[in-house]
């Protein structure tokens, strides 16, 4: 399995639009323990002025190629378009209040799953997760 989460300092997860993250963390997990993890720059991240946030929508195909093969993306504020786009891309979305990264992949990891938000696909929201 692999968590992806998106940050600008690499010690926490971004409180903005996840898209515009500088950095995406990608950890992988196996037997409910990380065994490795990558750092991988966010070509289409807001910090590279080649387009303005009021754009950042349509950077969503081109962010999806960069978190291929990942099953679980927590963030600190997704948008409803980058929800849809996650679900269909099989990715679970989760958001959560958590700011440091460690910890909250930590939190995911031991199952505490009243720290994370999960989406409601019948009210198009999200909601406390259970575990």
């Amino acid at each position: 399995m692999k968590i992806a989460v998106g940050t600008d300092d690499l010690k926490k997860i971004r409180k903005g639009h996840f898209g515009d993250s500088q950095y995406f963390l990608v950890f992988d997990v196996k037997e409910g323990h990380v065994v490795d993890k990558t750092l991988i720059e966010n070509p289409h991240s807001g910090s590279h002025g080649d387009e303005d946030e009021a754009h950042h929508h349509g950077k969503a195909a081109s962010i999806w190629s960069v978190l291929s093969g990942v099953h679980v993306f927590i963030g600190r504020s997704m948008g409803r378009h980058s929800v849809e786009k996650l679900i269909q891309k099989g990715v679970t979305p989760l958001l959560t209040q958590i700011e440091d990264v460690e910890e909250a992949v930590g939190a995911y990891l031991a199952h505490k799953m009243e720290k994370f938000y999960s989406f409601d696909l019948k009210e198009k929201k999200f909601k406390p997760a259970v575990s």
